[in-house]
């Protein structure tokens, strides 16, 4: 940040201290030694501005006396805080040094010189009263006199380019170097923005506050954590519970928000983590965390959501409509964990870990940065003792969903078997717990679209049947009791 430029203040008129005697203006004193017109700025004071003692008749480094910002004393105190040099001290400036130098040296030469132009009138007086005193003593005074006057003007010449310089050098703006440890500050961006921007989406994604769902998404990994270990080890809800509910209630507003404004997917959860939502996503939680994105990053994470936007928008567009919405679900599923797997390679271990703690990884609704928040709303649990149990619950379960009579029942039941033989004891061995694992829901999906397929092909359905059949998206997923 560049500091507000202030004006000099008036003169500095304070007595010089060694010698208690006042001072006069700079074009008074020296006004054939220094010509400089008034109005004319040096150092950022006018020249009008600058006073000297007027015993010293110098422009020495001890005798220049400025006032500036409030800074009274030698020319280091009045230049101190200058906002045209930006130094604490006239001394650290290359510029301001040669001026420095340039004067003081040119204000010896000024007083010795002056001096001894003034011993040189008495004896221009003496020798027109008295012819005793030798006209070549007076001579070489006038010599003198001019040989000062001639290296007095070198030093004038001198002067004037350094002033010019530090003019120039004044028009320009400064810039403050940073300093060890210092990190260039990147222009401001309003956190409510997002990140990245795609064609066609650019209305829905400004209608979000990606400040909010970066706070959301960066306070609830921790807490999803503390839930997690409680209720998959049978425990009650954890006190962080309410404060779960807190930071999750934005990001409902927020994927709401994201539907309505024309984010398309599966539900909301399904417009939540669209490629576009996720890579913003991402983006503004790592903004607010401590292991923010680098640019390198910044920009391939930015096409990777260009890549997977078109591609996700392909897909949607290439439907017939005959094609049933699970096998359009489970294919959104897999490009999202697709761009997830791509994703992580983008991301440091740290920010992975930041985002999908270890302890939430895999498992649906809780895994925030995964197709698992589009598939656990989706699942249904099918609870079951033996195979032959889980044939006949899922049987009347299709059943009844689609209205069959009893002469479209055995071959109903027949595709119901093959469905349940594609789980392995392994699969079936498992109880129901909190919270679902996304591999169960994927396979439990790919599974069921087998099935719908086998009903379709085998099981006579009016066109009713067949359009309820292929609109459902529920995805059964069995657990032993």
């Amino acid at each position: 940040m560049r500091a507000a430029r202030t004006s000099p203040s008036v003169r500095c008129l304070r007595p010089d201290p060694l010698t208690r005697r006042g001072t006069r203006k700079l074009e008074d004193e020296l006004r054939l030694a220094v010509p400089v017109q008034p109005g004319i700025e040096l150092l950022g004071v006018k020249a009008h501005e600058i006073d000297l003692p007027a015993r010293g008749r110098s422009l020495g480094l001890g005798t220049l006396r400025l006032r500036h910002a409030g800074f009274i004393g030698n020319h280091g105190d009045c230049l101190k805080g200058n906002p045209i040099h930006r130094v604490r001290n006239i001394m650290r400036s290359p510029l301001s040094l040669a001026l420095a130098l340039l004067v003081g040296i040119a204000g010896f030469f000024l007083g010795w010189g002056v001096g001894r132009s003034a011993r040189a009138e008495p004896a221009r007086a003496a020798a027109s009263r008295n012819d005793t005193v030798p006209r070549a003593h007076v001579e070489q005074l006038r010599k003198e006199l001019g040989r000062e006057k001639e290296k007095l003007g070198k030093l004038q010449t001198k002067l004037d380019a350094a002033l010019a310089a530090i003019e120039k050098h004044n028009e320009e703006p400064p810039q403050e170097k940073p300093t060890d440890g210092d990190v260039p500050e990147a222009p401001a961006v309003d956190p409510r923005k997002p990140t990245f921007v795609y064609e066609g989406m650019e209305e829905a994604l400004a209608a979000i506050d990606w400040n909010s769902v970066g706070q959301s998404v960066d306070h609830l990994p921790p807490l999803l954590v503390k839930l997690a270990e409680a209720l998959l080890a049978g425990k009650p809800y954890p006190p962080e519970a309410g404060e779960i509910q807190r930071w999750n209630g934005p990001l409902v507003t927020q994927a709401l928000t994201a539907m309505q404004a024309g984010v398309k997917g599966t539900g909301v959860n399904g417009s939540f983590s669209h490629p576009a939502m996720t890579v913003n996503l991402v983006a503004s939680a790592l903004r607010q965390s401590d292991v923010p994105l680098s640019e390198n990053q910044d920009a391939a994470l930015e096409e990777l959501g260009r890549r997977f936007t078109v591609e996700e928008k392909a897909r949607q567009e290439g439907y017939a409509d005959d094609v049933p919405a699970l096998e359009r679900v489970m294919e959104e599923a897999a490009l999202k964990a697709r761009l997830v797997d791509d994703l992580e390679k983008v991301l440091g271990t740290g920010q992975v870990n930041k985002l999908r703690p270890k302890e939430l990884r895999g498992y649906a609704m809780i895994d925030i940065v995964s197709d698992g928040v589009m598939l656990g709303p989706l699942a249904r649990p099918v609870p079951f003792k033996t195979r032959a149990d889980l044939q006949k619950n899922t049987t009347a379960r299709f059943a009844k969903a689609l209205g069959l009579g009893d002469d479209a029942r055995p071959a109903l039941e027949n595709a119901v078997r093959v469905w349940a033989q594609r789980f392995d004891d392994e699969f079936l061995a498992v109880k129901q717990k909190a919270f679902h694992r996304t591999d169960r829901i994927r396979q439990a999906g790919a599974n069921q679209i087998e099935l719908q397929r086998a009903i379709l092909a085998t099981v006579p359905l009016t066109d009713a049947q067949k359009k309820t059949l292929r609109a459902s998206s529920g995805i059964l997923v069995p657990y032993r009791r």
